[in-house]
């Protein structure tokens, strides 16, 4: 029974979750600061692109203490 709940070595799990090119090359998309909108807005998978583009994300601080800047509430 103890043996049994032993997981079992799978080979090529951890390159499975690597799944785009700039991930497994350990590039990161370019970050454009500017004097409007969110400077991550290119590269953000839950970026609001009329917002996102043109006001500034607002600063938040969650219950864990770190503060982001985002237009979603955490």
């Amino acid at each position: 029974l103890l043996l049994s709940s032993v997981p079992e070595m799978k080979q090529g799990w951890l390159e499975k979750t690597l799944t785009t090119r700039e991930a497994k090359a350990g590039i990161a998309r370019e970050v454009k600061i500017t004097e409007r909108g969110c400077p991550f807005v290119e590269r953000c998978p839950v970026a609001i692109p009329e917002i996102c583009s043109n006001e500034r994300p607002p600063l938040q601080t969650p219950a864990s203490g770190h503060i982001f800047a985002c237009q979603h509430s955490p």
